[in-house]
């Protein structure tokens, strides 16, 4: 495996963590159909926390978006918007 497949793993690994780590949320939101026990602060400081990520990501993914012909630099660079846009989903919709 080359340096770019490292870190397409790499990227792909951490997204999937992400989408792992929130499972239980959802689910004892949905099963309880309630969203008691959540803290409202929580909530708030995960979003704000978030769209400082966001820009920073797509400002620094952006050239290699625009100007990279190598796909293993664009498919980390969409695996890298990916992880950030997914946290910021899961935090506000349950």
């Amino acid at each position: 495996m080359t340096a770019s497949s490292y870190s397409i793993a790499y990227s792909s690994f951490i997204l999937f963590g992400i989408l792992v780590s929130y499972i239980p949320q959802h689910y004892k939101i949905v099963s309880l159909k309630s969203s008691e026990g959540i803290s409202l602060h929580f909530v708030i400081l995960g979003g704000l926390t978030v769209f400082p990520n966001i820009a920073a990501v797509i400002i620094l993914n952006l050239p290699d978006l625009l100007i990279s012909e190598d796909p293993f630099e664009l498919a980390n660079s969409c695996l890298n918007i990916l992880q950030i846009i997914y946290s910021f989903l899961s935090i506000f919709k349950p």
